[in-house]
């Protein structure tokens, strides 16, 4: 399994600080099958899957082995 990371995703993990940011790495560890993951529906997205962790939701597409991070925020935030 691969996971790319987008120029956002990685913007945002730089900026958090690091208790927060190995949150997030252990809650992608258990990709592709452990974690709160949700299939997002809407107009504007198809095959996006949210990651909750804690605070923080991470969206992401899967293809075979590859796994694509769009966004990285704050629940608050993610679904604007």
């Amino acid at each position: 399994m691969r996971i790319l990371l987008s120029k956002t995703s990685l913007k945002y993990l730089a900026k958090l600080d690091k208790a927060r940011r190995s949150k997030i790495f252990s809650a992608v560890e258990g990709l592709p099958d452990k974690g709160d993951i949700k299939k997002m529906h809407g107009l504007k997205v198809s095959n996006i899957y949210r990651l909750r962790a804690g605070k923080h939701r991470i969206m992401f597409n899967r293809e075979n082995d590859i796994i694509r991070f769009v966004d990285i925020d704050t629940r608050g935030d993610i679904y604007q």
